[in-house]
């Protein structure tokens, strides 16, 4: 790979390399994220309310099947940046031939998996009935394409390693306006609903996983990828689910607990699922960039012990968790500012929604701050090797508070905002754990 798109975080200045790492990564992360908003925003605006509720009623269970290769593709990210920060090319190749067959294989398997049980999962969620089979078109065409999405996700996790992220958001720029023109195409001029949004959705995430693996067959380091040698190197794949399987694992109780939370939402019924939907939609603005400083935070951590850069590790950790708590907090201020104006971007006949929508914004976002700080601890974790802890604290933080708090909680003060509480305070838990966890683990390697 030519050198001007790497990033070697074990040498040379922190601060500096962290911000041209994290920067292309976090527009990379909003154009993903722009996938889901030109559904909402054009099913919304185009079709109708029940077809966004469609739309949102599928977030969080959609998000709980793909989670373990997710996961995955977190292990394929650490073992990758281990090998480059020891400067072991071999391993480095092998590592992106496993990683090539593991998402293709677990792709398949995964649509198929969730074409099939979606209906039942779905039903299980009380999803209202006036919306179910919009729900069911909409995911069963999404699975359809998971292979897509899955070789993706392993793709852009090894360029990651290397300290790639510009040509992924050059490619994903690309793939984003192709799923915007689609939406309005399929939508607008052809008059579908929640199909017409999810088979571009299928399109353009089909088009950057090609682009991003056409760009790591051609790396010197990988010497491309030929059938015969497709196969998986069980000690890497072995190393990759050690990591993978706590990462997949810690997410998965955080989308475990936000079904039964969205369970609890769906009673409030459709125009209320409409509001928290497109208040959610805003709020994964923010969460791109907790995500981006959680992904700089992996990549980092993974480089610097494979080069056994220790005292690197905890500055860049420290710069980390300031950085995102600061960026989150400015763009939260923003966004309660301006919530009616962004909510209203959603919907312009129902102002319900909006209504509804505002209600989610003042319990959630003055507490974003901790979310940030929250993501770059658990990747700093993550890429360190501890990822079986960083699942345990967030096992107990999010998922069995959080399924606390709606068992004990919630039945007394039937609110949104008493639902929706259990979120933000969770991050602060979480957040304890992990700086008490992370104290001792660099105080030992100071000694």
């Amino acid at each position: 790979m030519p050198k001007k798109y790497t990033i070697d975080f074990c040498n040379g200045p922190i601060f500096s390399k962290l911000v041209l790492f994290t920067l292309p990564l976090i527009g990379m992360l909003l154009l993903q994220l722009a996938f889901n908003t030109a559904d909402y925003m054009v099913v919304g605006r185009f079709a109708s309310s029940k077809a966004l509720a469609g739309v949102g009623a599928t977030s969080s269970l959609t998000n709980l099947l793909t989670m373990f290769f997710f996961g995955l593709s977190v292990g394929g990210n650490v073992v990758a940046g281990n090998a480059f920060g020891a400067k072991d090319m071999t391993l480095l190749r092998n590592t992106a031939r496993t990683s090539f067959t593991v998402a293709v294989a677990g792709g398949f398997a995964l649509g198929l998996l969730g074409i099939i049980v979606c209906p039942y999962l779905l039903r299980m969620m009380n999803t209202p009935p006036e919306i179910l089979p919009l729900s069911i078109k909409y995911m069963r065409i999404l699975f359809s394409g998971m292979v897509f999405t899955s070789a993706y996700n392993f793709g852009s996790a090894f360029l990651r390693a290397v300290g790639d992220t510009r040509r992924p958001l050059v490619f994903l720029t690309f793939a984003g306006i192709v799923n915007v023109v689609l939406n309005v195409i399929f939508v607008v001029c052809f008059h579908r609903d929640v199909d017409g949004v999810a088979m571009a959705t299928v399109i353009s995430k089909a088009i950057s996983a090609i682009l991003v693996w056409v760009v790591i067959a051609r790396m010197e380091e990988v010497n491309g990828l030929p059938l015969n040698k497709l196969r998986i190197n069980w000690q890497i794949f072995g190393r990759m689910l050690g990591i993978g399987i706590p990462s997949g694992l810690q997410s998965f109780s955080f989308n475990i607990a936000n079904i039964v939370i969205q369970t609890c939402m769906n009673s409030f019924g459709a125009l209320a699922m409409a509001g928290n939907i497109a208040a959610l939609s805003l709020e994964h603005l923010l969460s791109a960039v907790g995500s981006g400083f959680h992904q700089t935070a992996i990549s980092f951590s993974a480089q610097n012990v494979g080069g056994k850069k220790f005292g690197r590790l905890k500055k860049g950790t420290i710069y980390c968790c300031v950085t995102s708590m600061v960026s989150m907090g400015l763009l939260s201020l923003v966004m309660l500012c301006f919530g009616r104006q962004l909510l209203a971007l959603y919907s312009k006949t129902d102002t319900g929604v909006i209504e509804w929508g505002l209600q989610r914004m003042a319990v959630m976002l003055p507490f974003y701050f901790s979310s940030g700080l929250m993501n770059s601890l658990t990747g700093t974790m993550r890429g360190s090797g501890h990822s079986t802890a960083a699942f345990v604290i967030v096992l107990f933080g999010a998922c069995f508070f959080r399924i606390g708090w709606i068992l004990l909680v919630f039945p007394t003060h039937r609110t949104m905002g008493m639902l929706l509480l259990a979120l933000p305070l969770s991050w602060i838990l979480i957040c304890t754990g992990c700086v008490i966890f992370l104290w001792h683990v660099f105080r030992k390697l100071s000694d």
